[in-house]
């Protein structure tokens, strides 16, 4: 069971255009960070307190083997002597997540590694990049004896929302039913995510012993997927 995902098929574009020849561990995100400042207002004990200041969208670099007539490598190149500024697209294909940003291409240049040709540059971003993730997919959440909440989770999982099994008070023990049929790995965990028990779409799990009357038990769901992100659900359950 794998917990981490691959970066060697990402896809960087600019302005919609592919760039070809990328070096696989070339992810283009700019490392923006924001500063400090002082607030003029004293706190107990004549303390300084402390507020964020503007953010600076940062910057990042890029490298790859040259290709002549990439459309994607002229693009760039283009926009470095034209410094037009453009938008810019990170898809981390394994991960199912898709970053974008404006900026402007600040350095374009050729270069050489063990005897390959290459190029190399730098983006200067003007903003705060965007993100958008697909998540592996969840058709139903079901369980044997309690009572989902929402009932909308056993017919048509929402995709972002908790799940609360309401029990009965002499309720001991339920079991997760989770369809996933696209999923590369289902599992529970009752420990907070330490340790994972398999799931198979569609069939219940063996009986999971609920904590005291008046108590409610945390199982954490976790579906992996292809080219997808990695999906958690908190099933609460609740017993009176």
């Amino acid at each position: 069971m794998p917990d981490h995902k691959d970066t060697k098929f990402t896809v960087f574009k600019i302005n919609g255009t592919e760039i070809l020849g990328l070096d696989l561990d070339s992810v283009p995100i700019p490392d923006g960070d924001t500063d400090s400042k002082t607030v003029t207002t004293q706190g107990p004990g004549y303390v300084h307190d402390k507020a964020l200041d503007l953010f600076d969208p940062g910057e990042c670099e890029y490298s790859g083997n040259y290709i002549p007539g990439d459309p994607g490598q002229l693009a760039l190149d283009s926009a470095f002597r034209n410094r037009t500024k453009c938008t810019f697209q990170c898809v981390m294909t394994e991960s199912g997540t898709i970053f974008d940003y404006d900026g402007y291409v600040a350095k374009h240049n050729p270069g050489s590694d063990s005897n390959t040709a290459k190029f190399n540059g730098k983006i200067v971003a003007t903003g705060l990049f965007t993100s958008s993730s697909t998540y592996a997919a969840v058709t139903k959440v079901e369980v044997t004896t309690g009572t989902v909440i929402p009932t909308t989770a056993l017919t048509a999982y929402a995709g972002d929302a908790n799940v609360v099994v309401t029990e009965l008070t002499a309720t001991t023990v339920d079991t997760i039913k989770i369809t996933a049929a696209t999923a590369s790995y289902l599992g529970y965990s009752v420990d907070g995510g330490i340790t994972f028990t398999a799931l198979t779409s569609g069939t219940a799990s063996e009986n999971i012993t609920l904590d005291s009357a008046g108590t409610v038990k945390k199982v954490l769901v976790k579906v992996e997927e292809a080219d997808r992100a990695t999906r958690f659900i908190n099933v609460f359950y609740a017993r009176a």
